[in-house]
């Protein structure tokens, strides 16, 4: 019999309060076994107990098997199960790229440095890291891998439309670069817009509608009159850049 090993591809751990079911959940999808893992009260947060919360996407590898082509599939999927938690959880399995003030610094892509070894270690971390806002810390009412999976096969059958307006989505959020994070939700918008003629717009559901701080004739605007957005010149006034976005605006 022929040796093998096991791969496995995991994202960071979560601490989750959970209110119902902590019955955990595994399924295989394209020869990857996708698990989660629990266990309570692990960690306190504003006076309540928090567990910690897992998931892992692992295959064994045969020895006479190109493991490099299962290690893409894996990433892949991993890429998949990912855009899939940010519509079964309402938020992103990891954090975010960064949040508006700070991204990774680093020399252009194929330049070296020796900053690792000559600056403090705390200042070397702060730099080379996303600073991201988004908690570890999340309430839910059940262990969230199986509607995750659920989401994740309901993004396979959806139409190019629907897949391209994720993609834009999910890319925004892990995107490093300000400016490029609104280019891509433009791009999100001008997608979703099109679904929706000017007498269909009252009718978004309202699981939806709740979340919108402005109607989507005002998101159409902003994304054709912002300099980060799809058109960064102001033809009206020569050659001279539209207006960025203010904070309350982005």
């Amino acid at each position: 019999m022929s040796k093998s090993s096991e791969l496995c591809i995991s994202p960071p751990e979560l601490k989750l309060l959970v209110s119902g079911s902590a019955d955990a959940y595994s399924t295989t999808i394209d020869g990857w076994t996708l698990s989660e893992f629990y266990t309570p009260n692990v960690y306190w947060f504003d006076s309540m107990r928090c567990g910690s919360y897992r998931v892992t996407l692992t295959r064994e590898l045969p020895e006479r098997e190109d493991h490099g082509v299962h290690y893409i599939h894996g990433c892949y999927l991993a890429e998949a199960l990912d855009r899939a938690w940010i519509y079964a959880t309402g938020m992103p399995l990891s954090g975010r790229g960064h949040d508006l003030f700070m991204a990774p610094v680093s020399p252009p892509a194929d330049w070296t440095s020796n900053a690792e070894t000559v600056l403090p270690t705390d200042d070397w971390q702060t730099l080379r890291s996303r600073v991201s806002y988004l908690s570890p810390y999340r309430s839910m009412p059940k262990l969230p891998l199986e509607s995750a999976v659920k989401a994740l096969f309901a993004l396979r059958d959806a139409g190019e439309v629907t897949n391209q307006i994720a993609d834009f989505h999910q890319a925004s959020m892990a995107m490093v670069v300000p400016e490029l994070t609104y280019l891509l939700l433009a791009q999100g918008i001008e997608c979703a817009l099109s679904s929706y003629s000017e007498g269909k717009r009252t009718a978004i559901p309202t699981a939806v509608a709740k979340h919108l701080k402005h109607d989507l004739n005002w998101l159409s605007e902003m994304s054709h009159q912002r300099r980060e957005t799809r058109h960064a010149v102001d033809k009206k006034t020569g050659v001279a850049l539209k207006q960025s976005f203010d904070l309350v605006e982005g």
